[in-house]
């Protein structure tokens, strides 16, 4: 197993001790420096394809070489909203959350193709700002998405806004904080007792027998751990 993760990160030493294998995500000069090696900005996976930013032709080598299919972006991403949002698609069970003007054109084709459903939302950064909980539910502090997603039946855990570091930014998203190696693990870019919401979090995750490791250091929006088997 491995996990793309921000190249920055200056807890990869921790990740990779627990066993897993480390891609790191290089900086992408095309969009914003604080979030120019975020995975969950520069990668979307989609089943067994993993579409990948124009600019990161390295990385794509890496993911192909592992046994994935890989496309990638045919337009390069860029740092003024919505061009850095065009891989935000987020997959939940059988659902794509996305921003139909924001995501590209060729990663809403595909999603169509695969039979998703299409969740359109306004929050561009749909994926970091979604936070997956097993297979079928997500925790984010978007308001938005809440609603939409609770209109399909999807379950989920509305959380405040804040408590995430993020430098450059006033917070960061609880997306970019974590990641799930297998349905039972849940793995955080630092301490998540430092959410304001943690004790409800905590609470989810004992309901669905998740346990949760949290890498050393303030919590941290890092652009997710995005692990792949």
């Amino acid at each position: 197993m491995f996990c793309v993760i921000s190249g920055s990160y200056p807890q990869i030493p921790a990740l990779e001790r627990l066993g897993f294998e480390v891609l790191r995500v290089p900086p992408n000069r095309s969009v914003d420096t604080p979030v120019s090696d975020h995975a969950d900005i520069q990668l979307c996976r989609i089943g067994n394809t993993v579409f990948v930013a124009a600019e990161q032709p390295a990385l794509a080598d890496a993911i192909r070489r592992r046994g994935y299919r890989v496309r990638m972006l045919r337009q390069q991403l860029c740092g003024i909203y919505p061009g850095d949002c065009l891989l935000e698609c987020a997959v939940i069970g059988h659902c794509a959350l996305l921003h139909p003007g924001a995501v590209a054109p060729e990663v809403q084709e595909y999603v169509q193709q695969q039979g998703y459903l299409i969740v359109p939302v306004r929050q561009g950064y749909a994926r970091c700002a979604v936070l997956p909980v097993g297979t079928d539910m997500v925790v984010t502090a978007d308001p938005g998405i809440a609603a939409a997603l609770r209109q399909i039946g999807i379950e989920l855990l509305l959380i405040r806004s804040g408590g995430i570091s993020l430098p450059g930014y006033d917070t960061g998203f609880i997306g970019g904080c974590g990641g799930m190696p297998d349905p039972h693990t849940l793995i955080v870019s630092g301490d998540l007792r430092q959410h304001p919401d943690y004790e409800q979090i905590h609470m989810v995750l004992q309901q669905r027998r998740i346990t949760l490791y949290c890498l050393p250091g303030p919590l941290t929006d890092v652009g997710g751990l995005q692990f792949f088997c």
